[in-house]
């Protein structure tokens, strides 16, 4: 994690609410995540089409995405549901997590955003799509509005508007 105020950065976007008092937090909104998986997986490991499915198949995540319990948190017609499932790679790193959904080793949660073009041309099939996987709150953090430069305060305005128009991110919810 990056110190904004120590490591003298202007404004990051964080996942989660940052848990610090030097911080001036502006929530964003929410990430939307999606079950997806490879049409190379699919043909190999079978469909995943029902949550039984799900919980057997091997699955790539974000450390964050899941409880220490090894449980992915679903809703599903207002229902919340925490399914054991079996990660076989942790990962924070979205390349190594999009890259392990393509090559067909795993399905998996990822960020609807990530995965536009991927879904578009079929390299990604979209997964349970009646089940929304828990997403997670952005904001912007910066150390201190009563100095932020106009250049800093511009970008992050700019931010804000460009992110309103990204599928997956709902900005203000």
């Amino acid at each position: 994690s990056v110190d904004l105020v120590h490591e003298n950065y202007d404004l990051a976007v964080k996942y989660g609410r940052p848990e610090t008092g030097e911080l001036i937090v502006r929530r964003l909104g929410l990430v939307r995540r999606i079950l997806v998986a490879a049409p190379a997986f699919l043909a190999a490991a079978g469909p995943v089409d029902t949550l039984d499915r799900l919980k057997v198949v091997p699955l790539v995540a974000t450390p964050n995405v899941l409880s220490p319990r090894d449980e992915l948190a679903l809703s599903h017609a207002g229902r919340s549901i925490e399914l054991p499932v079996r990660p076989v790679l942790r990962t924070n790193s979205p390349e190594v997590l999009l890259a392990t959904l393509l090559a067909g080793h795993a399905a998996g949660p990822v960020q609807r955003h990530l995965v536009g073009d991927e879904l578009a041309d079929g390299r990604l099939v979209h997964i349970l799509p009646d089940y929304e996987v828990k997403p997670a709150e952005a904001f912007l953090a910066y150390p201190s509005v009563r100095f932020m430069r106009p250049a800093v305060r511009a970008f992050a305005d700019h931010l804000v508007a460009a992110l309103r128009r990204v599928e997956g991110i709902d900005i203000g919810c």
